[in-house]
């Protein structure tokens, strides 16, 4: 049963996927059209790789914006919406029906990171060939460009599903009665706090506790030198190849994702009047 709904929740994402194609592509082209009459316009000397980074980086950060809240609102709505009561006729138990809904967001999410980097680049290596701009992938090579964008899709996608994990838990708390009264906006403040003080914690546990995981063999080892940004979890070497992610973060994270999933499903089960 929990297949079928895992296929019945992807097929309710194509058209959220259809959207987020056409979004990509206009902001994508807008950008272009700008930074193209920029190009031909000023007489400034501007890192334009730079700002294509800093454009990318951004964008990013606005695509797992969007689908965040996509799924949360959908989330809401399967759950505690006046039609919520058909979800809970299917023939699955509440905790597969919500490990469905997360994977589907956490994969349609990906879908979507990928959608608009691809197009993303592809506008980057026209861009690159008429004002022959020296970018990120001519700069570390095809092979380096494509462990670092997969270790990016690892290390967001575990920042993506700790925001995901504790905002569907906020959202639960807002039917719950505290002391005779329902207080919705305090509860997502609150878990949106949570979460800001979890990555205050992971920075401080990247720098104080340096032991990782290393990607070659999976052993575990002090890290002497750290060079890397410590929201990334992630060490890289002196010549920026990336070799291990702290194992304290990987497992607070692991942690918070896994309390707030079987928190959510207590709430869910014995806390409300569905």
């Amino acid at each position: 049963m929990m297949f079928n709904f895992l296929k019945y929740e992807f097929k309710r994402s194509r058209k959220f996927n259809l959207f987020f194609f056409f979004l990509s592509l206009i902001i994508t082209v807008l950008f272009a059209i700008v930074l193209w009459n920029v190009l031909k316009n000023t007489s400034y000397d501007i890192d334009i790789s730079s700002v294509f980074e800093s454009a990318f980086v951004f964008m990013i950060f606005v695509v797992l914006s969007i689908n965040l809240l996509y799924f949360l609102r959908r989330y809401r709505n399967d759950i505690f919406s006046k039609s919520a009561y058909l979800t809970f006729t299917l023939d699955i138990s509440t905790n597969k029906l919500f490990l469905a809904k997360m994977i589907t967001a956490l994969i349609v999410t990906l879908i979507n990171e990928i959608i608009f980097t691809v197009i993303f680049s592809f506008m980057n290596f026209f861009m690159n060939r008429r004002f022959n701009i020296d970018n990120l992938l001519t700069k570390i090579g095809m092979g380096n460009f494509i462990r670092l964008f997969l270790y990016s899709i690892l290390i967001l996608s575990i920042f993506w599903l700790m925001a995901y994990a504790l905002l569907t838990l906020a959202i639960s708390l807002t039917r719950v009665k505290f002391f005779r009264r329902y207080y919705d906006f305090v509860s997502i403040v609150l878990f949106v706090v949570i979460f800001t003080l979890i990555l205050a914690l992971l920075r401080y546990v990247y720098v104080r506790l340096p032991y990782m995981i290393d990607f070659e063999d999976f052993a575990v080892r002090y890290v002497r030198q750290i060079n890397g940004f410590d929201l990334s979890m992630l060490y890289m070497n002196l010549d920026g190849k990336i070799i291990g992610m702290n194992i304290y973060d990987l497992f607070i994270s692991i942690f918070t994702i896994v309390i707030s999933f079987v928190a959510n499903i207590y709430v869910v089960e014995y806390k409300i009047d569905l």
